[in-house]
């Protein structure tokens, strides 16, 4: 339904449909806000993990980026 027609049909509603209708319209996007969220994380977070697994083997083998993890059982001291 056009804009313009639901804006008319709204029109001829008491005061109270109408907050009625806005309320139930803002409870919608919240929901559908709070799912696109959801939505996105999970996407993120697929991509993030094939990515920490497409370099787990480089990680594990290639001594030029582990050569660091050698200090990490040393205290650090400012």
């Amino acid at each position: 339904m056009p804009q313009y027609k639901i804006i008319d049909e709204l029109k001829k509603l008491p005061e109270s449909e109408i907050l009625m209708i806005l309320e139930k319209t803002l409870h919608f996007i919240r929901e559908k806000s709070r799912q696109m969220e959801k939505q996105r994380f999970k996407i993120n977070k697929l991509q993030l993990t094939a990515a920490a697994n497409a370099l787990y083997k480089d990680y594990s083998t290639d001594d030029e980026l582990t050569i660091f993890t050698e200090l990490d059982s040393e205290n650090f001291h400012e």
